[in-house]
């Protein structure tokens, strides 16, 4: 699945119009936990500026704020690591909800887009050489 004009703004500083995202493997960019029923929470930092760190994050009962993903949010999350690419994440999914899950790709491709977007996520292949 290639991304259209519209998400491929999120590639820009590679200069690409056009990228196939399944074919990326992403990796995490972000601490997280997960619990007893392998549901994820991601741990985004509260503050990201040095000096706000220094100063005001020991002060602060939790340094993150606490991020819970749903079930397919989380099963998607368990399965990037590093090693696998969009397709295998979205062929993995498939086959474990089934028909529970429509539309796994775009589903999929969605929700790494935001991830990336937001720093939680990175791709190999988008790295600097």
């Amino acid at each position: 699945m290639s991304l259209n004009n519209k998400s491929s703004a999120l590639f820009k500083k590679k200069n690409k119009s056009e990228i196939n995202l399944l074919g990326l493997t992403p990796f995490h960019n972000r601490e997280f936990e997960v619990s007893s029923n392998n549901r994820v929470t991601l741990l985004e930092p509260k503050f990201t500026n040095k000096i706000l760190v220094r100063f005001l994050v020991p002060r602060l009962k939790s340094k993150n704020l606490r991020i819970s993903l749903d079930e397919i949010g989380s099963e998607t999350w368990l399965l990037i690591n590093g090693n696998n690419n969009v397709s295998e994440i979205c062929s993995s999914l498939r086959m474990k909800f089934g028909d529970d899950m429509k539309q796994v790709e775009e589903r999929v491709t969605k929700f790494l887009t935001d991830l990336h977007q937001h720093d939680v996520i990175k791709f190999k292949e988008l790295l600097k050489s």
